[in-house]
């Protein structure tokens, strides 16, 4: 485990990806992030973000990658994610998100891997995530799923 900071752009000079890794950040997560409309990569993992995942996230419309992980991140999964339908890796494991999982987990059908393991979920499991045919991944343990 290291710190890593760095962005890449595409020829244009749009930024792409953000990733921000065990830089030991603070305070929530900027709702201007969803300014960046060519940004496909977005992972703040391993920092001390807290408060709610911005519903403006959803604006990214060309995200494909995802990772909030190990962060103290509270609340439900915002509603307005299930517009990123290019989502392929979704990560927000080792938070304190709750609620119940949302039916719209199951419009990401080019989800491969979707970890949402030690949070404080509750409830059964959506049907809708029958539809995730590319998943390859699911971590779910340490909730209070039924």
């Amino acid at each position: 485990f290291g710190i890593y900071c760095g962005y890449s752009a595409s020829t244009e000079g749009l930024i792409q990806s953000i990733v921000l890794i065990g830089n030991g950040l603070a305070g929530s997560i900027p709702w201007e992030l969803s300014l960046l409309a060519h940004v496909e990569i977005l992972n703040f993992g391993f920092n001390a973000l807290r408060g709610s995942i911005p519903t403006e996230l959803g604006d990214l419309t060309n995200m494909m990658y995802l990772s909030l992980r190990l962060n103290t991140l509270v609340g439900t999964i915002p509603t307005e994610l299930a517009r990123l339908t290019r989502l392929t890796y979704l990560d927000l494991h080792d938070n304190s998100l709750e609620g119940t999982l949302p039916p719209l987990l199951g419009r990401f059908t080019l989800l491969t891997g979707l970890l949402l393991d030690n949070n404080f979920f509750t409830g059964t499991l959506p049907t809708e995530l029958g539809q995730l045919v590319s998943l390859t991944g699911l971590g779910l343990y340490f909730n209070n799923l039924e």
